[in-house]
């Protein structure tokens, strides 16, 4: 994915330092080597292969004790486990 936006971002001279989205669709276009209609079958499996697919990482996913201790960060959770807690002091089950 950075080799595509890196070949965006080297834009004719006629354009000067602009960055992609700020130049025509023609220059971008020519730039990334591709045409209006899009890529080919074949170089778009050429890139693919080159490239890799356009996805994001997957983020980490949380520990069980992260998970359960994020359900305290409600400030309402908190209030009721002090008012049960009150409750339960006071012997009104």
């Amino acid at each position: 994915m950075d080799s595509v936006n890196s070949q965006a971002d080297k834009a004719p001279a006629a354009q000067g330092d602009s960055p992609a989205w700020a130049r025509p669709a023609e220059a971008v276009v020519d730039a990334l080597g591709t045409s209006p209609d899009g890529l080919t079958e074949a170089e778009a499996a050429t890139r693919l292969a080159s490239h890799g697919p356009n996805r994001l990482p997957e983020a980490p996913r949380p520990t069980l004790l992260r998970r359960i201790l994020r359900q305290f960060e409600n400030r309402l959770i908190l209030v009721l486990i002090a008012a049960a807690a009150i409750t339960a002091g006071l012997g009104h089950w």
